[in-house]
C-alpha cells in the first residue's frame, strides 16, 4: 500500500515508544514516495500528543505550512 500513497507524510513517533519500532519507520521512508518527514522524538512514548505535546504541534504545524503553500 505505501507505494501508492501519492500524499506528503508526517510520522512522529517516540523514541521510547514501547508499541511502534524503528523499523517501521523506516519501512515507511523506504516505501512511500519521496515527501516523507520524520520526527523522532526524546522522552516520548506511544503518545507524542500527550508526551511532548508543544513539539508535537511544532511539528505538524510545521508540515501542515509547507505543504499547504
Amino acid at each position: 500500500v505505501l507505494p501508492h500513497i501519492g500524499i506528503p507524510i508526517l510520522v512522529l513517533q517516540g523514541k521510547q515508544d514501547q508499541y511502534g519500532s524503528i523499523a517501521q519507520v523506516e519501512t515507511v521512508q523506504q516505501n512511500a514516495g519521496d515527501d516523507v518527514r520524520v520526527t523522532m522524538l526524546d522522552h516520548c512514548g506511544h503518545s507524542p500528543h500527550a508526551d511532548q505535546g508543544a513539539l508535537a504541534l511544532d511539528e505538524i504545524h510545521d508540515f501542515s505550512s509547507r505543504i499547504m503553500e
